[in-house]
């Protein structure tokens, strides 16, 4: 039933012009029945929140435009696509893992991935994402990349998965922040 309510919420949110109170009725959703077990265009099967406009760009169809793609969302699974069995793929910034599950299909299981997120939340969703692809090659990194070991802050957009950033300087716990940070390995 959760399925059900998933693709038809996917469907009007898809479909739907942008109106107002749009994404308002999706994080309803969201908040009833947590994240929802899709399987994307291009087959991996992904939990996603409805009302999380990234989660929502791995459902979109690729656009063709004269002379090449529209966008990275679009030439990235292309690009992917021309990798060979027994490469080796690093996604870094991999979120809940789309393109690390798009690698591990093309690559094997000669191949691996490398599939790093700083986020806890999208972290958590990237291994839910591996045990219900059963992508075994893929090796997942709770962390970020940097010149140097540290522990930094990161923020963490409540509403757009896609844009949690590190911040250069610690505004952990600072009164009237407009996101919520946590601590990361660099």
């Amino acid at each position: 039933m959760q399925t059900l309510i998933g693709r038809l919420a996917l469907g009007y949110a898809r479909l739907m012009p942008n109106h107002r109170g749009r994404f308002r009725a999706l994080a309803i959703l969201d908040g009833l029945f947590g994240p929802f077990r899709l399987r994307t265009p291009a087959g991996p099967v992904l939990e996603v929140y409805l009302s999380s406009i990234m989660d929502l760009s791995y459902f979109r169809h690729a656009h063709k435009v004269q002379g090449g793609c529209h966008s990275i969302d679009d030439a990235a699974p292309r690009l992917i696509a021309g990798l060979k069995s027994g490469e080796c793929f690093v996604d870094i910034g991999a979120n809940i893992g789309y393109l690390s599950l798009l690698a591990s299909r093309v690559l094997g299981q000669s191949g691996r991935v490398v599939a790093v997120e700083p986020s806890p939340r999208e972290y958590r969703r990237l291994l839910r994402g591996i045990i219900l692809n059963g992508a075994a090659n893929v090796v997942p990194i709770h962390g970020a990349l940097g010149a140097s070991a540290a522990a930094m802050a990161l923020e963490v957009s409540r509403y757009h998965t896609g844009l949690n950033h590190l911040v250069i300087n610690d505004t952990t716990g600072l009164p009237g922040a407009a996101e919520p940070f946590v601590t990361v390995p660099v």
